[in-house]
């Protein structure tokens, strides 16, 4: 069986970082301060390879917050209410 070459990141932008955001909550609920970990850390990785301003990525990562909590997606009153439920249940 042939081995997938890993790919590197991709250069960093708002549209990406906006569809890595919804992925990202589509597979499970998070805090805002989570999702903006992972998409910092995604932009650093980004950052390393392909160079660029971070400042001005890190203001992308702020609009994509944003833009996930006017969708709905993103609420950090139900994501604690969610938490404490499972925490309740164990």
């Amino acid at each position: 069986m042939a081995q997938r070459k890993r790919r590197g990141p991709r250069p960093v932008s708002i549209d990406r970082l906006k569809q890595g955001a919804l992925r990202y909550l589509g597979q499970r609920d998070a805090s805002r301060a989570q999702l903006r970990r992972v998409l910092v850390r995604r932009v650093d990785r980004a950052l390393r390879v392909h160079g660029g301003d971070r400042d001005e990525a890190l203001g992308w990562v702020d609009e994509v917050l944003v833009y996930c909590e006017r969708l709905g997606y993103l609420d950090d009153a139900r994501y604690a209410r969610g938490k404490a439920r499972s925490m309740r249940r164990r």
